[in-house]
């Protein structure tokens, strides 16, 4: 397997939103997750995305048909976006959800997305209880994900997005990456209380076949034109049930993963960043990769280069810091992968350590959408019971995963 791996709000607005969306508005001088409902900008969010603004006090749409949200994403103007609350499966036919436009706040509600990913193509977004399970999607397979925040598209060319929010959203079966593609110029984002994972080890990627351990991937912060990632936050998230990538950092700057659970992996954390935070996340052995037959790295940081424009090392660029390791005891860093390693942070972390046991404890309780399906349950219940499997896609052999 293949591991390289603001506007200022005033009060009135934000109370409305929050009623709208029925939240709780978190206050005092640092921001207080509440769980049970949406969490509004300015109040819930924490990192470097706080300060986006996505639809807030814009039109609000009670959305009921997936052609009704194309339209809606593609339109200007703010606006929230309010899906239906009871369980649906909405297929994108093998067609991606482009959100083209600025100013715009999608809370999924209890719909479940399948058969194509989710894709980020301006700033001022934020997404909420959003549910993507791309699945083995058989066109431009090497070019799906569940979620993709794309900061060079059409490829080549720089396209920077700025503002975003990945709030309590899960993302499953991509065949490139299983999770969450942050592609390029992409600035002032947090993505937090999310799960990603279970990316397929055989699927409908070509990559998938060309390595006996697949193409299971996680979460992919990646750059390959000299213009990377900046100012980026993951927080609180649940990285789970993928051979590699979780995450794998290419070229970002001032980049953090805090409080954060990976979960039955075979690599954890890799790359060759610019400048990155690991604080109190804790890393935890699962079954799936032994079997599997694919060997599982104790290194709390891996140094893996780019095959593109990072393909030099990049000294004293990754600071970690209170990490735990369930069911196994870190390996002591060696050769380029100490190399990397510094003794300060680059650049001031983003968000407060809670310390990796809360962060566990808040992590298993929180992540994932507000309104929980049967497989955001399955996935938290993997990690406290110490269970759980790789898939492949759908046409090879069991186990695969069942959609949506």
């Amino acid at each position: 397997m293949e591991f390289s791996f603001p506007r200022k709000l005033t009060v009135a607005p934000v109370v409305i939103v929050a009623l709208l969306l029925g939240v709780f508005v978190a206050t005092g001088s640092k921001p207080v997750h509440v769980f049970g409902g949406p969490t509004p900008p300015a109040s819930g969010v924490v990192g470097y995305g706080a300060s986006t603004i996505g639809g807030t006090a814009g039109t609000v749409t009670n959305v009921t048909s997936l052609a009704q949200l194309r339209t809606l994403v593609g339109q200007s103007g703010s606006r929230i976006l309010v899906l239906p609350r009871t369980r649906q499966t909405w297929d994108l036919g093998g067609s991606d959800l482009d959100i083209t436009q600025p100013n715009v706040t999608i809370d999924g509600g209890a719909v479940i997305f399948k058969g194509a990913g989710i894709k980020i193509l301006t700033s001022q977004v934020i997404l909420q209880n959003v549910t993507s399970h791309a699945g083995d999607v058989t066109g431009n397979a090497a070019d799906v994900d569940p979620f993709t925040i794309n900061g060079y598209s059409p490829a080549g060319q720089n396209h920077c997005r700025d503002h975003i929010v990945l709030n309590h959203v899960e993302g499953l079966w991509g065949p490139d990456v299983g999770g969450l593609a942050i592609l390029g110029c992409v600035h002032d984002t947090t993505v937090q209380y999310s799960i990603f994972g279970e990316g397929l080890v055989h699927s409908a990627h070509a990559g998938s076949t060309s390595d006996a351990a697949g193409h299971s991937y996680s979460v992919n912060v990646a750059d390959n034109y000299g213009n990377p990632a900046n100012r980026v936050t993951l927080y609180g998230n649940l990285l789970t049930t993928s051979g590699g990538r979780n995450p794998r950092v290419i070229g970002a700057t001032c980049t953090d993963v805090i409080d954060s659970v990976l979960y039955n992996y075979s690599d954890g954390p890799s790359g060759n960043p610019t400048s990155l935070n690991l604080i109190g996340n804790t890393y935890k052995k699962g079954p799936a990769p032994a079997a599997a037959g694919i060997a599982f790295r104790t290194s709390p940081w891996l140094y893996s280069k780019d095959l593109d424009y990072y393909n030099t090392l990049i000294p004293a660029s990754t600071y970690v810091s209170g990490a735990q390791a369930i069911g196994f005891s870190f390996s002591t860093p060696s050769g380029d992968s100490q190399t990397v390693r510094r003794s300060t942070p680059a650049c001031a972390p983003s968000a407060s350590s809670i310390g990796a046991p809360a962060a566990y404890s808040m992590v298993t309780a929180q992540a994932g959408p507000v309104i929980r399906s049967d497989q955001t349950q399955r996935l938290l219940d993997n990690v406290i019971n110490g269970t759980g499997t790789y898939y492949d896609g759908a046409a090879y052999p069991a186990p695969n995963p069942t959609w949506p």
